[in-house]
């Protein structure tokens, strides 16, 4: 019988095996971009304006970026088109120009698409690049927000499918986790400053060295979209289980309340007494869609609801890699437990 640790290795190693899978068929979306990115072209040489041309381009990439889990249903592409903020921004720095084409959000986790080209000798097609992160004004001290808690960013690099190597793509996944019961939100469309620090990669052969490739800060300044970003209620009264959390014990929990948004969504629980929290409470949530197609989503971060009124119970958030809309779930799976979504309000 496994151990709670090899338990809970497996479950990551399958997170990073689909996410293996997924880098695999971005690459192959980056040649098909490219063909696309042709049609464009042809497009604006025929008389159609460049500003519809580039707009679809940006729309295109990013319906390939979560459509490379799952098929994207009508709802899901709408979704994309709504939330997505195209930007365009160039910044060069020490031979290195880094390009953010677009991004989007629903408050809480956010996706930025960015492409890299280097001097016209470095190889960094392959590369799993990455750069220290950061945001200015996410406290929003002007406002009635709270503090965020914290963020955290996973750097995915894409083969941009032009066949050089001193270019490729970043998809950057950024989730923002502010207080929970406070009003802090990404979608609030005002204007943030990303900074992007240093380019840095790992060597692939153990002990796996950090290595700097370029140096310097991109700096980019835009606004997400501002759109309507409330969550939505899944559950009309509270449920009780036993669940496995993620290092394989088994705890007994009563959810309260789940609240969904776009591309994350939240638990309020409380466990038996003696029972400790994880990251994970609940494992991996399975949000079966009305098409049978499955998206599965893991959880980024838990805690304490001290900053909220009827304080004492505990979170956890999930965030997806493809959006999750309330009209397409017909069922989601907790563990063992079902849950189907509450009726439309």
């Amino acid at each position: 019988m496994k151990s709670p640790e090899e338990m809970a290795r497996d479950v990551f190693r399958k997170r990073d095996a689909q996410e293996a899978r997924r880098r695999k068929r971005l690459h192959r979306l980056g040649t098909t971009l490219t063909a696309v990115g042709v049609i464009f072209c042809l497009m604006v040489t025929a008389g159609f304006g460049y500003a519809f041309a580039a707009s679809l381009g940006i729309i295109q990439d990013f319906l390939g970026i979560f459509g490379s889990q799952t098929q994207l249903t009508p709802s899901q592409q709408a979704y994309v088109e709504e939330h997505l903020a195209e930007i365009g921004e160039s910044v060069t720095q020490n031979g290195f120009t880094l390009t953010l084409k677009g991004a989007m959000t629903d408050g809480t986790a956010a996706y930025l698409l960015v492409d890299i080209a280097g001097p016209e000798d470095a190889d960094i097609e392959g590369l799993a690049l990455g750069s220290a992160i950061d945001f200015d004004k996410l406290n929003l001290a002007d406002t009635k927000s709270t503090p965020i808690r914290s963020s955290k960013a996973t750097f995915i690099p894409i083969s941009d499918g032009d066949g050089l190597q001193n270019t490729l793509s970043l998809v950057i996944q950024y989730h923002v986790f502010p207080s929970p019961g406070g009003e802090f939100t990404l979608a609030d469309g005002k204007s943030r400053i990303l900074h992007l620090e240093n380019l840095i990669y790992n060597e692939k052969e153990y002990p796996y060295p950090e290595r700097t490739m370029a140096e310097g800060v991109w700096a980019f300044q835009f606004a997400f979209t501002k759109v309507d970003d409330r969550e939505r209620e899944l559950l009309t009264s509270p449920i009780s289980g036993s669940y496995t959390q993620l290092s394989g014990k088994q705890v007994n929990a009563t959810i309260f309340s789940f609240m969904m948004k776009g591309l994350s969504a939240t638990l309020y629980y409380n466990l038996e007494d003696g029972q400790v929290q994880e990251a994970g409470d609940f494992g991996i949530l399975q949000f079966v869609l009305k098409d049978g197609s499955v998206i599965e989503a893991y959880p980024e971060k838990a805690g304490q609801t001290s900053g909220m009124e009827n304080a004492g119970c505990l979170y956890c958030t999930y965030v997806s890699q493809a959006p999750i809309l309330w009209e397409d779930v017909s069922r989601v799976l907790i563990g063992d437990v079902v849950v189907h979504p509450t009726e439309q309000p």
